[in-house]
C-alpha cells in the first residue's frame, strides 16, 4: 500500500490491476512498440521490430499481474505467455519482474532483445559460482561418503592387518582340497 493509498483510502484491487496495466502499455508505446488488447488468455499482445534493417518483427502475449495474483487456467495453457508482475516496494512505486507461464523467472538477453530464462544456479561475476565466492568449492558442498574403516588419526586400519571391512572370502578347503 502506497503513501497516497493510504491518506486517501484504499482503492478496488481492480483499479489497481489496471493502473498496472495503463504503465505497461504507457512504457512499450514510448519505445515504438505497438501494443493490441487480447482478451483471451493474455492481456495485451505487443508486436516488437526485431531487425530494423529488413524491417521484421515479433510478437510476444503479455499478462500483467500485480504481487501475487494467480494465473487463471486459459493463461496457464497460452503458449509462450510473458508475465509482468507489479509488486509493490511500499513507497507508492512498483518493483517489475518478468516471468513466464510457469512462474520462472526471465531476463532479457542484451544481444538479441528475447527474453531467456534464469540458471537455478546463477553464476557470479567472473563466471565463478557463487558458492565459490564464499569459500567453499562447488565440491565441497556436496555430501561425500567416508569408509568406515578410517580411524580417527587418518590412518587405514587395514596397514596393521585388521580389516573392519566386509568382504567376500574364497572357501578355504583343507590339506587334501575336499573343501571341509
Amino acid at each position: 500500500m502506497g503513501l497516497f493509498d493510504s491518506i486517501f483510502g484504499k482503492r478496488h484491487p481492480v483499479e489497481r490491476g489496471k493502473e498496472c496495466e495503463d504503465q505497461f502499455r504507457t512504457e512499450n508505446e514510448m519505445f515504438g512498440d505497438k501494443i493490441k488488447r487480447t482478451g483471451v488468455g493474455s492481456d495485451f499482445e505487443r508486436e516488437k521490430l526485431s531487425d530494423p534493417l529488413t524491417g521484421k518483427t515479433r510478437k510476444e502475449k503479455w499478462e500483467i499481474k500485480r504481487n501475487n495474483s494467480p494465473l487463471s487456467k486459459r493463461q496457464k495453457q497460452t503458449r509462450g505467455l510473458k508475465v509482468a508482475r507489479y509488486r509493490d516496494n511500499g513507497f507508492g512505486g512498483f518493483e517489475v519482474s518478468v516471468e513466464n507461464r510457469k512462474g520462472e523467472k526471465l531476463e532479457k538477453n542484451l544481444f538479441t532483445g528475447k527474453y531467456e530464462k534464469v540458471p537455478k544456479r546463477q553464476r557470479g561475476p567472473f563466471g565463478l559460482n557463487n558458492s565459490t565466492l564464499c569459500g567453499e568449492s562447488a565440491s565441497s558442498s556436496r555430501s561425500k561418503r567416508h569408509k568406515s574403516n578410517d580411524d580417527l588419526f587418518g590412518f587405514n586400519s587395514n596397514m596393521f592387518g585388521n580389516s573392519s571391512g566386509k568382504r567376500k572370502r574364497k572357501k578355504q578347503s583343507d590339506s587334501f582340497g575336499w573343501g571341509f
